[in-house]
């Protein structure tokens, strides 16, 4: 009985030991200089049931003096005390805690504490709406580098996808181009290193989801969104100037496929590093996509192409050319196939470029340019005893322009003068006919046998215009210059249109402005023309 007794009672001082190693001596914990929150966790564990956030107990939050209470709310008041924090009962054993209410102070001290938070602000300017998405240059304004264009979501990587994040534009979501301002989608200006395109989009008929302008191409983006100067014109909503890529000195070549395209990049230098050259092609996979997705409804294809020469023939002298060509190719038909469509789009853009320095502070570059659109669309209908029909839609036009620049200037006062003259025709051929038997589409339906034609031809469409700018900025240090701007902008211009006397209304090609037209004031030239259409 002894042994079995002296077991009793060492379990039973083992038990005690434990319970005393586990049990924690209150009086003996320090606090000073440990987490807020690892003593709540640890306070919390005891038993109290607290509630707060992270953004109240951040983790960086210390107890910065040793609290004389040494359990429950009162020692947690002590602990935030000195953080502007304090418990508030919310129900039977739980506390919240939250910010200590700060005494109204008076408005003498309030005063004062504004006037001692008070921090000069740095000088406002308002100017025009610009935005510049992706620029080489590193200036103190918003850009977007190329790398964070192309991080940005968008659909089949178009780079013009990014205008839509701007303020002022409106998008379906679907169409390359949003409406600035509320404007239409024709009224914005798009150029490629200084060339006006038109509508250079490809499926035109069906949105305009993507547009010619390959995004592996495109270096920068500069957008205005309205005041823009006397240099674009031609336009009401909106300019959107983009600039290509310029060659790598020891090389570059790409290739990229996605889910929309296949394309390849190529960049070199050439005549020791004088020349510089740059080609891209692309073509579309959307044939391949449909036919995976087991569709017989038709096939759309596209391809477009960028070459760019570069040659420096002296240190103030480049010439550069470039190409742009871009095609669309689209079949449809209905499910009955009954009813045929084919669409072909075609582009080509051909320009040169000559800058020269004079010197540091006198500069001119000279634009010769050639553009050439042809929209063909054709379609059929064979649904034998109920109808037969045909449409041919054929828009072909093009047009030269050529245009001077010289600018002049320093830091201090700064001119820019232009002047630029195009020319341009187009050709619009309509044919169609159409038979339907009796009782087609109605029971009381006649038969209809409706054919039309039309040939209308703009000829000798021609502007030229004037233009200047004057830049006098008022320059502070670390400031960008305010230029204060005189724009005149003379537009004498001579044109014909066939259409006109004949009391129809002017052809509108492509959806676009009528034919001929530029903003501004057009004063008819001698010898104006007109015939009947």
């Amino acid at each position: 009985m002894s042994v079995a007794l002296l077991r009793i009672n060492l379990l039973l001082v083992l038990v005690l030991l434990l319970a005393g190693i586990s049990t924690p001596a209150f009086g003996d914990v320090s606090y000073a200089g440990r987490p807020v929150r690892a003593v709540l966790e640890e306070l919390q564990r005891s038993g109290l049931n607290l509630i707060y956030n992270d953004s109240l107990i951040p983790g960086s939050l210390r107890v910065l003096r040793e609290p004389e209470a040494r359990n429950g709310p009162a020692l947690i008041d002590e602990i935030l005390e000195p953080h502007g924090l304090v418990t508030r009962s919310i129900g039977p054993g739980t506390w919240a805690i939250v910010p200590t209410k700060v005494p109204p102070a008076t408005t003498a001290d309030a005063g004062a504490s504004r006037r001692s938070r008070s921090i000069a602000l740095d000088e406002v300017i308002v100017t025009a709406s610009q935005y510049n998405l992706a620029h080489n240059a590193i200036e103190p304004r918003t850009f977007f580098t190329q790398a964070e264009l192309r991080s940005l979501p968008k659909m089949a990587d178009e780079p013009l996808r990014a205008v839509h994040r701007l303020p002022g534009a409106a998008s379906n979501g679907l169409s390359g181009l949003a409406h600035m301002r509320g404007g239409e989608e024709n009224e914005t200006q798009i150029l490629l290193d200084g060339m006006p395109l038109t509508e250079p989009f490809h499926l035109k008929n069906f949105f305009s989801p993507v547009s010619v302008l390959d995004a592996e191409i495109v270096d920068s983006l500069d957008v205005y969104a309205g005041g823009f100067p006397a240099d674009y014109g031609g336009r009401m909503s909106a300019v959107v100037e983009a600039r290509s890529v310029d060659a790598a000195p020891d090389g570059n070549y790409e290739l990229g496929l996605s889910l929309f395209h296949l394309n390849a990049l190529a960049t070199d230098s050439f005549a020791g590093d004088r020349g510089r050259w740059v080609a891209s092609a692309r073509r579309s996979n959307l044939a391949e996509v449909v036919k995976l997705a087991d569709s017989d409804l038709g096939e759309p294809r596209y391809i477009d192409s960028f070459l760019k020469a570069e040659y420096d023939l002296g240190d103030s002298t480049t010439l550069a050319a470039h190409a742009l060509f871009a095609e669309d190719r689209i079949q449809l038909n209905d499910s009955d196939e009954t009813e045929f469509a084919k669409t072909t789009d075609r582009s080509v853009y051909v320009w040169t470029t000559a800058e020269h320095r004079w010197s540091d502070e006198l500069a001119g570059r000279a634009l010769l340019a050639w553009t050439s659109i042809d929209n063909d669309r054709a379609g059929t209908v064979s649904d034998p005893g109920n109808r037969t029909g045909f449409v041919e839609d054929s828009r072909d036009s093009s047009s030269a322009l050529v245009k001077l620049e010289l600018e002049q200037g320093d830091d201090d006062f700064r001119w820019r003068a232009g002047v630029d003259a195009s020319w341009r025709s187009a050709r619009y051929d309509y044919d169609s006919a159409l038979q339907t038997t009796a009782g087609y589409p109605y029971p009381n339906s006649a038969a209809l046998d409706i054919v039309r034609r039309a040939r209308l031809k703009p000829q000798g469409v021609g502007d030229r215009r004037l233009r200047g700018r004057a830049l006098a900025p008022h320059r502070r240090p670390d400031r960008r210059a305010r230029p204060a701007l005189g724009q005149p902008d003379l537009r004498p211009g001579r044109r014909r249109h066939a259409a006109e006397s004949a009391g129809k209304p002017p052809l509108r090609l492509f959806g676009g402005d009528p034919v001929p037209c530029q903003l501004g004031a057009l004063l008819p030239g001698p010898g104006d023309q007109r015939g009947a259409g």
